[in-house]
């Protein structure tokens, strides 16, 4: 099994013009960006108020309004699992310290 490990990034110049903020406002948020697992694409980019879930180049928004979600799991993993518009299920097997982070976000209780 793979490991996903968070590491602080900047954002992309893809993220600044799809999202349509200026460039300032990057530079001065900490974004917290998931590695892949190996063979998958899918990718959580964590902002202080949003978070970008991008999917074989496709990105999904979720702000602090979005609820439509559930963390399951076991000591090891972790499966966050989100309803989007198209119907579509992404599911990303995560760590604890990723759990917190998302529970925290989200605010969802344990």
């Amino acid at each position: 099994m793979a490991t996903i490990f968070f590491v602080s990034t900047k954002a992309s110049a893809k993220i600044i013009k799809q999202y349509g903020k200026p460039i300032a406002y990057f530079a001065t948020q900490k974004c917290w960006n998931t590695v892949p697992i190996r063979g998958t694409s899918v990718r959580m980019y964590i902002y202080p108020d949003f978070i970008i879930v991008s999917d074989n180049g496709k990105d999904y928004f979720l702000d602090k309004s979005f609820k439509d979600f559930k963390l399951y799991g076991s000591i090891l993993i972790k499966i966050f699992e989100v309803k989007v518009s198209e119907i579509k299920t992404l599911q990303i097997n995560i760590t604890w310290k990723q759990d917190k982070m998302l529970r925290e976000f989200f605010g969802v209780d344990d």
